[in-house]
């Protein structure tokens, strides 16, 4: 939350910096916020005993929901889950590329599927496992499935393959949805 909330601040940092500040309205105006929500369930059995079965997933979406169309596109991907169990818990956030190809629309959905690869930050902790929290990082891709509602909404399934962090698989499916303003 915080690198993003740093990445707004300094691209507008910079327009303003740049002799631009009419066009900072304008930038402004085509920015689309929006709330990203889900839940995410891990499949190692392992995990979910550690941290639960279900954990919370969440994010500020930047952007507007790109038109979904036959031809694949190629845009950034990040996510952010955490869960607390105790004295012990999990945060990832997986940052990579996607890629997206839509089906036909139907009526005003507009569903997709897609793949990603991603470089993944964790912070973990685990008692049991003798993990403390700092920062590691692992690799993962994901598939995914969706759609979306009149370019401001959309419903996704997506299934996080995860490299081992310590002794901890992390992969598992998240069910997300979102909206942009």
């Amino acid at each position: 939350m915080r690198l993003r909330i740093a990445v707004i601040l300094a691209v507008t940092a910079m327009v303003m910096g740049s002799g631009a500040n009419a066009d900072l309205g304008k930038l402004i105006g085509s920015l689309h916020l929006g709330p990203d929500v889900g839940a995410y369930f891990p499949t190692s059995p392992t995990a979910a005993a550690r941290f639960g079965n279900t954990w919370f997933g969440f994010g500020v979406g930047l952007g507007r929901l790109e038109q979904v169309r036959q031809h694949a596109i190629a845009r950034p991907s990040y996510d952010m889950f955490f869960q607390i169990r105790g004295s012990s818990h999990a945060f990832f956030v997986p940052l990579g590329v996607s890629y997206k190809a839509g089906f036909l629309k139907s009526g005003r959905l507009e569903p997709y599927a897609g793949v990603t690869a991603n470089y993944v930050l964790t912070d973990l902790r685990s008692d049991q496992d003798h993990i403390q929290s700092r920062f590691r990082s692992a690799w993962g891709s994901s598939f995914f499935v969706g759609t979306e509602y009149s370019r401001h909404g959309f419903v996704e399934v997506r299934y996080y393959a995860i490299t081992r962090v310590r002794t901890l698989d992390l992969s598992g499916f998240d069910l997300k949805a979102g909206y942009r303003f």
